[in-house]
C-alpha cells in the first residue's frame, strides 16, 4: 500500500485569568485595635473589635496572606515540567510514536497548517526525553518520564503546544501498526506556594488531525485514538 499517513495530536495550553467584581458597602461603625503594636513572632496577639462588619478579613502578611496584594497577586511560574504515561500494544512498526513541543504554532489545525507548521521547523523533538515502552502484549501502561521545559519556555513566548505524532510506515501489511495508548497527561509548574497543576489529561482540549504526504486519492488507514 503505497501511503505514508501522519496523525498528530495537539494540545493548546493556556492561563485563564478569572474575572472578578466588587460589591457595594454601606458605610460600617467598625473598629479594631491590639494592646502592643510591636510582638516577636510567635507570641500571641489580641485584637479588641468594635462595631459590626459582615466580613473581617485579616492579613498576616505571610505568602498569600499580604495586603499589599489584596486586589491580587501576579505569581511567578517556574520549573515547568511535562509528563505522562503510555503503552504499546500488537503491532511491530518501531520508532513510530513521537512527541513534540512548539512555542511557534499558530493554531491553524488544519492538516495544511500543521504541514506547513512542521516544514518550517516549528516543532522541536523531545521524544528522546520520555522513555516509550516496547511492544507488550497485553499492554502495560507504564509511566514514561518527566521532562523539565524551562530551556523551552521563555517570558516571549505565549502559547505552548504539545503534539504526539503517529507516523505509520508505508507496508503496514508486512510491519503491523503498534497500536498506542498515550494518557495521563500532566503539566505543572513551581510557584511560591508549591508545584501547581496547570494543565492535566481531562482539561488538555486535545484536536485529531490527520495528513497524508501523497495524492489525495491515495488509500488511507483508518486510526483511532
Amino acid at each position: 500500500m503505497n501511503m505514508l499517513k501522519k496523525t498528530y495530536i495537539l494540545l493548546l495550553v493556556t492561563i485563564i485569568s478569572a474575572c472578578s467584581k466588587t460589591m457595594e458597602l454601606d458605610a460600617l461603625d467598625f473598629d479594631a485595635s491590639i494592646a502592643q503594636e510591636t510582638v516577636k513572632a510567635g507570641d500571641q496577639i489580641t485584637f479588641d473589635l468594635k462595631g459590626n462588619a459582615n466580613i473581617v478579613t485579616f492579613y498576616s502578611g505571610e505568602i498569600g496572606k499580604d495586603y499589599q496584594y489584596r486586589e491580587g497577586r501576579p505569581l511567578e511560574l517556574f520549573e515547568p515540567q511535562v509528563s505522562f504515561s503510555s503503552n504499546a500494544n500488537y503491532g511491530t512498526q518501531k520508532d513510530q510514536m513521537s512527541i513534540l513541543v512548539s512555542t511557534e504554532f499558530n493554531g491553524d489545525f488544519t492538516p495544511a497548517g500543521i504541514k506547513a507548521s512542521f516544514d518550517a521547523g516549528e516543532w522541536v523533538d523531545i521524544s528522546d526525553e520520555f522513555y516509550m515502552p516496547e511492544r507488550a502484549t497485553p499492554a502495560v501502561t507504564v509511566p514514561s518520564g518527566t521532562f523539565d521545559l524551562s530551556n523551552i519556555i521563555t517570558a516571549e513566548k505565549k502559547g505552548l503546544y504539545f503534539a504526539y505524532r503517529n507516523q505509520v510506515k508505508p507496508d503496514a501489511i508486512a510491519e503491523p501498526v503498534t497500536q498506542w495508548t498515550m494518557s495521563r497527561f500532566l503539566l505543572t509548574v513551581n510557584t511560591l506556594t508549591g508545584r501547581q497543576t496547570l494543565v492535566d489529561q481531562g482539561s488538555a482540549g486535545w484536536s485529531v488531525i490527520m495528513a497524508r504526504d501523497l495524492d489525495p486519492k491515495d488509500p488511507v488507514i483508518q486510526a483511532t485514538s
